[in-house]
């Protein structure tokens, strides 16, 4: 019989499959196969008879036919039997177009999957243009983009070859039912196969199980033999006579006979091991006892003293114990004999002792052999090293090798020195990661053996020190060591399922770690997608403690950004996911490593302020950031750290909290914003420390004097520059507080409430509560408080807003108040944008009036006098219009003093208002009551100081100018306040300045005219009672300045008229005046032309510059221009900023130098 089934050969060649080939197929194949000859000789067969043949063979075709192998297998198929045909029934088949279009179907929907799975996969852009393709494309030799290739590749293989079978079958289904046939008849010849196989399993087996079961030849002669005479020559004989059996009372006779015997022969024997001294005698046997070991049975053969003990019983008391087999019993007691003849009971204990010992090791190795087939599978491997059981756990776990080595170890100590013999025993050692643990504590019960409990004790052991790891290198991180976050562990040296260790994420959120007994892989609770990943990274870390605490605190984290993330949904923050800092960064603004960093911004913020939320292994914190640069200007934004908190662990993350966090911040940023812009102004603001973020807080109030917030004028500001200090104490009447409100919803900016004190009375506030006023300003007389409602960006401030606002206020307040103490002064009409006041009503005019028009957005109040024409305070509206814009001074005061100085103003500046219109520019009045040969000028270098410039035509003009001469300069006056020792308010008119820093100018075009003056005005020796002569000026009372100025005025007149009417005359003294001028430039004032006198106006500012030296206010001597400023009211002593300053005393030259900077000159 061939084996496996395989059919027989011929000259070398297998059939195949039962169809052997014919004598002309092996002749033309095989052309040296030799010729064998046949028992029988082959018989003819006609073309249409078969002949029989062995194993099913065909018959053979002629020679002499050549047929082809498609016709010698249809002839196969023909002949075949219908059972062999028909064993796959038409019913299991599919058909092609349902496979093909199944097939279709699988491979769009791999690859469908393929194209997600690899659209999850990150291909870095890195370039290596070293290495280009032939083709041009990038060479990007990534191991993502390779993995990305490859997987494709594959793919595309598979199902290259799953169509090429497709393509096979689809080709096969052309000859369906040839294809069919030959698949029945494969399935017939695998049956047959099969049987084969079948048949050669049941004869090994036969042969296996025969050898248990065969019998020698019967011994026929013998059996004969007994059979015919009873009895066998060839069988041995006894030659005595068998003892009769003992009764019962023989056998109890001699059992205690021997009872007697043993308990001497016990009592007189020395060397009885300790361990035996535990026996008890019965039924003629002694029977010793080792605890948990086993029991032995001995006794005695006869009566004499020198009988030794034999063995009768011996039993093992552990359990689970072996059978014993009667063979091993018998080779026990041999051995145990053996040793009681040689040692004693001491060496039979011994032997059994350890033979003991010995089947307890092989029980042990039993069941961990059972365990590593069982639930243990694939965690457990089992070795026996010199009878050393060695069993290593978690065997799957990577870089941990630790397992459990059991032997019987000899008990003997080389220090020991003891006469009692030392005992083997089985010990059981515990090697963790390739060191011995010394302080393995094992509770083992030595009756009953149960290696699954060792096992368990040794596994709770190893999970008790790596959870203890893992707490104490988590009490060492700053969440849990100050107690923010609580962690506990449980642990038990017996039951690893008992060990565990339960952390705190955050307020009532806890993950539990415990340690799988069979794998040792940590298991992670409750289950969801992170703590999976969780578990998946922990179990593949190499340091157990230290890196899985780290990636406990990294999943803390990653737990905490999620619950941000999900609070902030459908809340007013705006996440920028794609804001990312580096680390260099990370490390200079948070101070360390963070794990997780989320940036969150408000709409209403701006561009520059942030709030980053960190998540690290110290806790959590939000910070709000402030950039300082912008990329325009291509440096890299550099951000601030602004405001910074701690998260607390117990804190409930909601969408309540993100709000009041947003409102918080925005308050915060708006304050700073508030106190940075004060900070620029002025020291004095007060700004408490905000309190810290929580579910209750209340944001303090900004607060600041008003007067420090006022915008500074270029008087305060070079008065701040020389060393004069602003400070003074804020009273309680004008410190605002402002304090946050929230943000507009419309608007989307801050909203601030700005209240102050004022000190006007409940009358005056409650006739300006009137709603038409402002909105955004409320009053409460009562209280004598106004409150202001101010808006702005976050980023920006109100203050400037609630500043104007206030001043505004102010103003109007203390104007209404002030209109009620003074006499004579009106209020006409009241609004929101100024106050309308008359202040004087003559009985020769018409009521004069000032409108006092309150600044808006930032631009300082205006003054705007009334009837425009024939108002003279019209010259005066820009002066007074700057000293109310100017911050220095309490508001009423300025009112007062504005109203003070148009009262005392009134009567000089009517006199030069009539004055200007007789002999102003041609036009201004009739020329009846005009005299063209004087032309007056006047300009207003303060509300307190005038200038007043004579012009004449005068006859000595040069040959070269024609008849159309323009009036040239003849005199120049200055108007100044002047007080004397009785202390009244006087007005001195002294001639201007002739010698000053930057220029020398005579204040008359002849020294005539000077003379004339002093004689007639200055240096009278018996003046009128109207004025007072000063020598070389004249002081008069406010109130009468009109006397003086006209007999000025009149000198001045009579002395153009004089030098028209005598022109050679006035040509000579001309001409002495020239030789006899001041300095050597007395001739000046007669070469000096004004180009155009006619245009000149009462304006101060903005007139045509006549030719020669003339120059405009403010101006140096090179034509630079000068920062011109104001002097407030209340201030007169002082020197004045754009005039000459009023002598200290009325002994004091008039026309003396002073510190003026800019000179009088023409404009």
């Amino acid at each position: 019989m061939n084996g496996n089934g395989e059919r027989p050969t011929v000259n070398g060649d297998r059939l195949l499959n039962g169809l052997q080939r014919t004598a002309s197929d092996t002749a033309h194949s095989s052309p040296s196969i030799k010729n064998e000859k046949s028992p029988h000789p082959v018989a003819a067969v006609s073309p249409g008879r078969q002949q029989s043949r062995p194993n099913g063979d065909l018959p053979r075709k002629p020679e002499n036919v050549s047929v082809s192998a498609s016709e010698k297998l249809s002839d196969h198929l023909l002949d075949a039997p219908q059972d062999i045909l028909q064993l796959v029934p038409r019913d299991s088949y599919l058909p092609v177009a349902t496979l093909i279009n199944r097939a279709t179907q699988s491979c769009w929907n791999g690859l469908s999957s393929l194209v997600q799975q690899l659209a999850t996969i990150q291909v870095p852009d890195r370039t290596d243009p070293d290495r280009p393709l032939p083709n041009g494309h990038i060479n990007n030799q990534s191991d993502a983009n390779l993995q990305k290739k490859e997987r494709l590749m594959r793919f595309c293989y598979d199902q290259r070859n799953d169509f090429i079978k497709l393509a096979v079958l689809l080709d096969w289904s052309k000859n369906v039912d040839h294809v069919a046939k030959t698949i029945s008849i494969n399935y017939w010849l695998m049956r047959q196969r099969q049987a084969y196989w079948d048949t050669i399993a049941a004869a090994a087996i036969l042969r296996q199980e025969a050898a248990g079961f065969q019998l020698p030849n019967p011994d026929l002669k013998t059996a004969a033999e007994i059979l015919s005479t009873g009895r066998s020559a060839n069988l041995p004989t006894f030659g005595y006579i068998p003892q009769k059996p003992l009764s019962n009372k023989q056998i109890l006779s001699l059992l205690k006979s021997l009872n007697r015997k043993l308990t001497v022969k016990l009592a007189l024997t020395d060397n009885l091991p300790p361990q035996l001294k535990s026996y008890r005698v019965h039924d003629g046997r002694v029977t010793f006892t080792v605890p948990d070991m086993f029991e032995l049975d001995l006794s005695i053969l006869d009566d004499s003293a020198d009988s030794p003990f034999r063995i009768v019983d011996f039993r093992l008391t552990f359990s689970p114990a072996p059978k014993l087999s009667d063979n091993l019993r018998a080779e026990i007691e041999l051995c145990s004999n053996s040793n009681i003849d040689r040692d004693g009971i001491q060496g039979c204990f011994l032997f059994l002792h350890e033979l003991a010992l010995s089947y307890k090791l092989a029980a042990y190795q039993k069941q961990a052999v059972e365990l590593s087939r069982t639930h243990w599978a694939g965690n457990l491997r089992v070795e026996v090293i010199r009878r050393n059981l060695i069993v290593q756990y978690w065997t799957e776990k990577p870089n941990y090798k630790s397992w459990i080595e059991i032997g019987i170890s000899s008990g003997r100590q080389p220090s020991a020195m003891s006469p009692v013999p030392n005992l083997p025993y089985l010990d059981i050692k515990w090697m963790r990661q390739g060191k011995k643990v010394r302080n393995l504590a094992l509770n083992v019960t030595q009756s009953t053996l149960r290696f699954e409990d060792i096992l368990s004790q040794v596994v709770a052991q190893d999970s008790t020190l790596v959870i203890d790891d893992i707490y104490s290198s988590l009490l060492s991180t700053p969440l849990f060591s100050n107690a923010e976050l609580s962690v506990q562990q449980r642990l038990s040296y017996t039951d690893p399922n008992e060990c565990s260790l339960t952390l705190q994420l955050f307020r009532s959120t806890y993950l539990d770690l415990r340690i799988d007994p069979v794998t040792g892989s940590i298991v992670t609770s409750p289950v969801s997608e992170k703590s999976e990943r969780l578990q998946f990274e922990v179990n593949r870390s190499q340091a157990v403690a230290s890196d899985v605490s780290t990636k406990l605190l990294n999943f803390r984290a990653s737990i905490m950004e999620s619950v941000v993330l999900a609070a902030i949904v459908g809340t007013r923050w705006e996440v920028m996911r794609a804001f990312k800092f580096t680390q260099v960064e990370i490390k200079s603004l948070f101070g360390g490593p963070i794990v997780k960093l989320d940036m969150l911004r408000q709409v209403q913020w701006g561009p520059d302020y942030f709030l980053a939320i960190t998540h690290a292994h110290n806790g959590d914190f939000w910070r709000l950031l402030r950039q300082s640069s912008h990329s325009e200007t291509h440096v890299s934004p550099q951000f601030s750290v602004i405001l910074s908190q701690r998260i607390d662990v117990n804190q409930e993350i909601t969408p309540a909290y993100f709000e009041r966090l947003a409102d918080y911040t925005t308050g915060f940023i708006s304050l700073r914003r508030s106190a940075d812009y004060l900070a620029k102004l002025t020291d004095k603001y007060k700004l408490p420390r905000i309190p810290d973020f929580g579910d209750v807080f209340e944001l303090p109030q900004i607060s600041f004097p008003l007067d420090w917030a006022r915008p500074r004028t270029a008087t305060s500001s070079s008065r701040d520059a020389s060393g004069v200090s602003r400070d003074r104490p804020g009273t309680a009447a004008n410190v605002i507080n402002i304090r946050f409100e929230g943000i507009d919803p419309s608007s989307k900016e801050a909203i601030f409430i700005a209240k102050m004190d004022t000190s006007a009375s409940t009358n005056t506030l409650r006739q300006l509560v009137d709603p038409s006023l402002d909105e955004n300003v409320l009053l409460n007389p009562e209280e004598r408080s106004i409150t202001i409602r101010a808006t702005s960006a976050v980023s920006d401030t109100a203050i400037p807003t609630i500043v104007a606002t206030a001043i505004r206020l102010e103003t109007l307040i203390s104007t209404i108040q002030q209109i009620r103490h003074l006499p004579g002064v009106k209020l006409e009409s009241l609004s929101s944008s100024g106050v309308s006041v008359s202040y004087y009503k003559a009985s020769d005019t018409q009521e004069l009036s000032v409108r006092i028009s309150l600044g808006s957005n930032g631009h300082p109040p205006r003054l705007e006098f009334s009837p425009p024409g024939d108002n003279p305070h019209a010259l005066l509206a820009s002066p007074y219009s700057k000293i109310l814009a100017m911050g220095d001074g309490p508001t009423s005061t300025k009112i007062r003093d504005l109203f003070t100085s148009l009262m005392m103003s009134y009567p000089v500046l009517s006199f030069l208002h009539k004055l200007q219109k007789r002999h102003g520019a041609v036009g201004e009045t009739p020329s009846s009551e005009k005299d063209d040969t004087l032309r007056v000028h006047i300009l207003a270098r303060t509300v307190h100081q005038f200038a007043v410039q004579y012009f004449a035509t005068l006859p000595q003009t040069a040959k070269d100018i024609g008849s159309d001469q323009q009036p040239s300069l003849i005199a120049r006056l200055e108007i100044l306040p002047h007080t004397d020792k009785t202390r009244k308010p006087m007005w001195m008119v002294r001639p201007a300045l002739e010698e000053f820093q930057a220029y020398a100018r005579p204040s008359f075009s002849a020294t005539a005219l000077r003379n004339k003056l002093r004689q007639e005005v200055l240096t009278l020796t018996d003046p009128p009672k109207q004025w007072l002569a000063l020598d070389n000026a004249a002081a008069c009372l406010t109130d009468q300045p009109e006397p003086l100025l006209s007999a000025v005025h009149d000198v001045l007149s009579t002395f153009v008229k004089e030098a028209n009417s005598t022109p050679v005359r006035r040509e000579s003294t001309s001409q002495s005046s020239a030789k006899q001028g001041p300095g050597g430039n007395a001739s000046a004032g007669t070469k000096a032309k004004s180009q155009n006198p006619a245009n000149v106006t009462t304006a101060s500012q903005g007139q045509g510059r006549p030719g020669g030296k003339l120059q405009v206010p403010g101006a140096g001597s090179n034509g630079a221009m000068k920062p011109v400023q104001q002097q407030p009211l209340q201030n007169q002593r002082p020197n004045m900023s754009q005039g000459r300053p009023m002598p200290n005393k009325s002994t004091g030259k008039a026309n003396a130098p002073n510190n003026q900077d800019n000179p009088i000159t023409l404009d």
